[in-house]
């Protein structure tokens, strides 16, 4: 018996669009300001990162590692 590790075509498509997401947007801040990571947002940094924030929630992945039971997908469990 051998063991199927294909990924569902629609759970590919969000893997897709985190790791361009990631490396696009994310990770470009991180190289401007990665040494404010572990600080309040500042009213300039909060303006952009509150829309990159939102474009996550509009993909139903914000905080998607809880579970329904908090408001979440619990993919992560």
């Amino acid at each position: 018996m051998a063991w199927d590790f294909s990924t569902e075509p629609e759970f590919q498509e969000q893997l897709d669009w985190m790791d361009t997401f990631v490396r696009e947007e994310v990770q470009p801040l991180d190289l401007l300001w990665g040494d404010r990571a572990f600080h309040p947002l500042d009213p300039a940094l909060r303006a952009i990162v509150d829309p990159l924030k939102q474009q996550v929630r509009e993909r139903g992945l914000w905080a998607c590692h809880l579970g329904p039971d908090l408001g979440a997908r619990g993919t992560g469990r």
